[in-house]
């Protein structure tokens, strides 16, 4: 049976899987792609001043974010680093990059299309802690 025309499928390697909690394959639509930005970015453009983290406490609070370790070897010892990635509710706004500081880390993108739904949240929030 022939995929239609506007799926696409791309297959990934099984260790892209394992390391990185992705799925093994990605189905896109054919559509024009979103613009994602980190989230320190589009803050100036919708008027709304709050700091990065600030912002990510209250993800990590409303189950969007989630906090990962990962193993490191500083000076013969061995030790957790911390790190911030999407969780599932968190991918429909956005989606996790590999960071360009350690390939086993992941660096939470948000989409332009979707942030004005997530910046409402999060002031939200703030306005209920107020």
């Amino acid at each position: 049976m022939a995929q239609p025309e506007s799926l696409q499928f791309r297959w990934f390697p099984l260790d892209c899987f394992l390391r990185h909690d992705s799925p093994q394959y990605i189905l896109n639509e054919k559509r024009e792609p979103d613009r994602f930005n980190p989230i320190r970015e589009p803050w100036g453009s919708f008027g709304a001043y709050i700091s990065t983290r600030k912002a990510n406490l209250i993800l990590l609070n409303l189950g969007i974010l989630e906090e990962r370790e990962r193993d490191s070897f500083d000076k013969n010892k061995k030790t957790k680093k911390k790190f911030k990635s999407l969780t599932k509710l968190g991918l429909r706004f956005g989606k996790n990059l590999i960071s360009p500081q350690n390939e086993r880390e992941t660096q939470p993108h948000y989409y332009d299309s979707t942030f004005p739904e997530l910046l409402e949240m999060i002031l939200n929030k703030i306005e209920e802690a107020a």
